[in-house]
């Protein structure tokens, strides 16, 4: 069969059946289409004389780009709106801005006066207020930022305005916690979280303690609860054991005070020097530190893909041990007392002299 007989078989098949898909046409007639049009589904449609299918309607992203090129061609006042009428085509998906569709048509953009006076205008207003958002500016002047700038970082560099203030968010919510902090001297850190409504160990790299010493306020140690015990004298003395722990480490290095975890919330993670590890405070009197402590730490380690671990204490059996390659070196709080701060080190190389080269391994 010649190519005129396929094209009629196709063009027939097609009028009965005019909502016919590539797959449907080749099964009903083993025909493919473009052996016998080269252009395609369209082709077809078009030689049979049938409307196109929705499907066919569609156009891809180039298709559009031209024809909004060719539109503004042909018309140099053109508008997003005039466009979107004629053309059915929506300028902030495909091209960003109205500037740009003008430049990829290689015509110069004249922006009408009114625009131009009312960009001045949101220049000048972030410049009184950098922490203002798109959404409010949105508001205050009845515009979308898009069709004026190409985001909010061309508007900051127009403004004069630091790069940092694009981190706004972040910067509102610090705000946010320094002054509920200041209006709530004893908050603890579940309450800044739930009334805040964010993470307080995200926002401040030294987690709780920062923020208290950011916003000016002494850190309310005697606020955390000791859970198991209802004897004030113990939980008083528990706290203050803790208290000194804390501040033994946050004049060596970073400190993040109760860092949430997958297996609970670890007492201390301490940065010196960028060398990380992991403290837990355990203020046991009638008993040394045994294997439920070592466990213990060793989840908060996993779970922070950190290989060492302190666990201070009052009194121990052991002064190191090692388990599934994780290190802990267990110390009592008079030899922290001892050692001072200006004797600290990372435990790498110098730690184990520090503390007694018998009493560690070379490893450490």
């Amino acid at each position: 069969m010649d190519i005129e007989g396929k094209k009629r078989i196709i063009r027939d098949y097609l009028r009965r059946n005019r909502m016919a898909t590539y797959r449907e046409i080749r099964k009903d007639t083993k025909l493919k289409i473009e052996k016998i049009y080269p252009k395609g589904m369209k082709e077809a449609y078009l030689d049979s004389d049938v409307p196109f299918p929705k499907a066919l309607l569609k156009r891809t992203k180039d298709e559009m780009e031209k024809q909004v090129i060719d539109y503004i061609k042909r018309n140099h006042k053109a508008t997003t709106v005039s466009i979107f009428r004629d053309l059915k085509i929506n300028i902030p998906r495909v091209f960003g801005t109205i500037k740009n569709a003008y430049e990829a048509a290689g015509v110069e953009y004249i922006p009408r006066k009114s625009c131009t006076k009312k960009k001045k205008e949101i220049i000048e207003y972030v410049k009184r207020n950098p922490m203002a958002s798109s959404e409010e500016i949105r508001v205050k002047f009845k515009v979308a930022l898009f069709k004026m700038f190409n985001g909010m970082g061309e508007l900051y560099e127009l403004a004069g305005i630091d790069p940092i203030y694009l981190n706004k968010r972040g910067l509102k919510k610090k705000e946010l916690v320094l002054r509920y902090i200041r209006n709530n001297p004893e908050a603890t850190q579940w309450e800044i979280n739930r009334e805040c409504k964010t993470h307080i160990q995200d926002i401040f790299e030294g987690g709780i303690i920062e923020a208290y010493n950011i916003a000016g306020v002494k850190y309310p140690f005697h606020r955390r609860a000791k859970y198991g015990c209802s004897d004030k004298k113990i939980l008083h003395r528990a706290t203050e054991f803790e208290r000194n722990v804390v501040e033994y480490f946050s004049n060596i290095g970073n400190v993040k005070y109760q860092l949430k975890t997958k297996s609970g919330y670890v007492d201390a993670l301490v940065d010196v020097d960028g060398f990380k590890f992991v403290i837990e405070v355990k203020d046991y009197r009638t008993k040394p530190v045994g294997k439920r402590a070592v466990n213990q730490i060793c989840r908060y380690m996993n779970d922070l893909d950190l290989n060492f671990g302190i666990i201070i204490c009052n009194s121990k059996k052991k002064d190191y041990v090692e388990v599934c390659g994780k290190n802990i070196v267990i110390l009592t709080i008079d030899e922290l007392k001892n050692m001072g701060p200006e004797g600290f080190a990372p435990p790498i190389g110098g730690f184990s002299k520090i503390i007694g080269a018998t009493r560690f391994p070379t490893s450490l």
